[in-house]
């Protein structure tokens, strides 16, 4: 079962403040501006299916406070492995706040 996760109107207002001003303090560069989102977001590798069966594992990396996890998500498609690792790392990360 999937679980929802209410975001704050603020949150988002406070993201989109932190690009424009990554955005302005690099001269109005789109790539530095990318190259920091995508460094900051997580990443999932590469997704293999399971032996002798048709369920796909995705791998998610996620660095928090300096440390590195990797999580994995199993689903019978890559959207719901993908789904299933980001569940585990957000309660992973609830767990350990």
């Amino acid at each position: 079962m999937a679980e929802f996760v209410d975001v704050p109107k603020i949150l988002s207002d406070l993201f989109e403040s932190v690009i424009g001003a990554i955005y302005l303090d690099s001269g109005k560069n789109l790539n530095i501006v990318w190259e920091i989102l995508y460094s900051a977001h997580p990443r999932f590798l590469n997704s293999e299916i399971v032996d002798g069966t048709n369920i796909i594992m995705v791998p998610l990396e996620v660095q928090i406070s300096n440390e590195k996890k990797l999580f994995h998500g199993f689903g019978s498609s890559k959207r719901q492995a993908k789904a299933a690792a980001a569940k585990f790392a957000l309660k992973a990360f609830k767990h350990n706040r």
